[in-house]
C-alpha cells in the first residue's frame, strides 16, 4: 500500500495489517502475519478505523471489507458507509483513504537485454513476476502483482523455494529448458497458488493451469536465476486442505 498524504499513527497501524482481495467486491483484513486478528486489536480497529476502512473500499472499488478475528469472529464494513461519514468529516486528515497501488503498464521484459533490466521495470509490470535461483529454486523476488495474486504476506510467501508450489519433476524439466534455451514463451504447466478461504478463515492451495514466459538471468544476487512472468492463470477443480 502507498499513502499520498502524511502518515498518521492510525495509518501506520492499518499499514501493518494484511489486506487480501478475495474477489472483485470484497477485501479481507488480517493480522500482519496472515492470521486472524487478536480480539483486542480487532476491537480497537472497529472503534477507531471503521470510516477509514470504508473509504479504502470505496476508493478501490470494493463493496465491503471483512475483518477476521480469532475464534472465527467476522465483521463486515460496507463501503457505502463512507457516503455518510464524508458529510460530517470531509476535512478530517485522519479520515483520508488509504490507496493500494496498481500496475497496468504493457510488458516487454522478456525482450529487454539483461544488463538493461531494473527492479523498477519489474515493479511496474502488469504481470505477476518472479525470480528464483536456478540451482536451489530459492525465491529471490516477486513483484506486487505476484504477491497480490498469492495473497500471503510477502515475508511468508518468499520463504522457502519454488518447489513449494510446483511439481518437482516438472519444475526441474522447465528449469533445464530455460538453462538450455535461455527463453521460454507461452509455456503451459500446472502448479499451485495460495488463496484465502473466507469460509474456513485461512489460506489454502488451489490447482492452477498457467501460461508463462521465462528467461535466464545469468546473475541476480550473484547467482544464475530464472525470471518468470505469468500471462494467463486459470483455476482447476483440485484444491488442497
Amino acid at each position: 500500500m502507498a499513502f499520498e498524504h502524511t502518515l498518521s499513527r492510525l495509518d501506520l497501524e492499518l499499514l501493518s495489517l494484511h489486506w487480501v482481495a478475495i474477489d472483485r467486491e470484497s477485501v479481507v483484513v488480517l493480522n500482519g502475519n496472515g492470521l486472524p486478528l487478536p480480539l483486542k486489536k480487532l476491537e480497537q480497529i472497529l472503534d477507531r478505523a471503521w470510516e477509514k476502512i470504508a473509504k479504502l473500499c470505496a476508493n478501490q472499488g470494493f463493496k465491503q471489507a471483512w475483518l477476521y478475528g480469532e475464534g472465527n469472529k467476522r465483521y463486515c464494513i460496507p463501503a457505502d458507509f463512507v457516503s455518510c461519514s464524508d458529510r460530517s468529516n470531509n476535512n478530517d486528515d485522519d479520515n483520508q483513504p488509504l490507496n493500494i497501488s496498481t500496475n497496468s503498464n504493457p510488458d516487454a521484459i522478456n525482450r529487454i537485454p539483461e544488463e538493461e533490466l531494473t527492479i523498477g521495470m519489474l515493479e511496474r509490470s502488469s504481470l505477476p513476476t518472479y525470480i528464483n535461483a536456478i540451482k536451489t529454486q530459492k525465491k529471490f523476488y516477486a513483484n506486487l502483482v505476484a504477491l497480490n495474486a498469492q495473497g500471503k504476506p510477502p515475508e511468508e510467501f518468499l520463504e522457502g523455494n519454488a518447489y513449494d508450489l510446483n511439481d518437482p519433476d516438472e519444475l526441474d524439466y522447465r528449469t533445464s529448458l530455460i538453462v538450455n534455451d535461455e527463453r521460454l514463451r507461452s509455456y503451459e504447466y500446472q502448479a499451485w497458488r495460495w488463496y484465502f478461504d473466507g469460509d474456513a478463515g485461512r489460506f489454502r492451495l488451489k490447482r492452477m493451469h498457467f501460461v508463462s514466459s521465462f528467461r535466464l538471468l545469468r546473475s541476480f544476487n550473484g547467482v544464475p536465476c530464472w525470471l518468470g512472468q505469468v500471462e494467463q492463470a486459470n483455476e482447476l477443480q483440485s484444491r488442497r486442505l
